[in-house]
């Protein structure tokens, strides 16, 4: 309840800067409150990004807006509209973090996972320590058979973060998949336990124990 109070006070509290903001802070602002009604999941957050794409001129908020669009689209399961706004903010910026992963997150979703890894590889030369890049660049690398290469990013996201349950077994399963080594089942079985060691969620510890149990049944 307290937290839902807090919430209430902040956007009551964004609602009086907005009217009192110059042009300049407005979109600014707008850009604070949709972030808010994002983490509340509130739908109010499509209305503000709407009014930004329409009204600011700085590109880099405008462009976050078109992807945070993309990425309520995809939640929707509204795919070509996601692909309309993340093409938009990959017009408006494309020298934008936001823009160059949003489009590969988009063409994740629709399982164009070959076109998705140029884009995820893009935006990891503008921030290298994304883990989510890495995660769908290695994720993308698996859906298209080149497990070798999703092994090698895989790695450098545990290199990021060696102690998350999920990057490990989707490394395990990277490797439960290989065919090209002959003891893949063995680094298979390794990542599930270090999986298994990291306080996973009790769904994810029941798919690695199936996993592990149809490797060694």
């Amino acid at each position: 309840m307290s937290d839902e109070i807090d919430q209430d006070l902040i956007f009551e509290s964004l609602g009086r800067e907005l009217e009192m903001a110059t042009e300049v802070d407005k979109y600014q602002l707008l850009a604070k409150r949709a972030k808010a009604y994002r983490i509340k999941r509130d739908n109010r957050a499509i209305g503000d990004y709407i009014d930004i794409v329409d009204g600011a001129t700085d590109k880099c908020i405008v462009c976050h807006a078109q992807s945070m669009l993309a990425l309520i689209s995809i939640e929707a399961q509204e795919l070509k509209e996601a692909l309309w706004w993340a093409i938009s903010a990959l017009n408006t910026n494309g020298c934008q973090y936001d823009a160059r992963m949003t489009i590969g997150l988009v063409l994740d979703a629709s399982e164009f996972h070959k076109v998705a890894i140029h884009y995820f590889q893009s935006a990891l030369e503008i921030d290298d320590s994304s883990e989510l890049a890495w995660l769908k660049l290695a994720i993308s690398f698996r859906e298209t058979m080149r497990f070798s290469e999703a092994d090698s990013a895989f790695r450098k996201l545990l290199e990021l973060s060696q102690d998350n349950p999920q990057y490990n077994y989707e490394c395990a399963w990277n490797w439960q998949l290989r065919q090209d080594v002959d003891d893949h089942y063995d680094h298979a079985k390794y990542f599930y336990q270090k999986a298994l060691n990291c306080n996973p969620s009790e769904d994810m510890r029941a798919r690695i124990e199936r996993k592990l149990g149809s490797i060694f049944a």
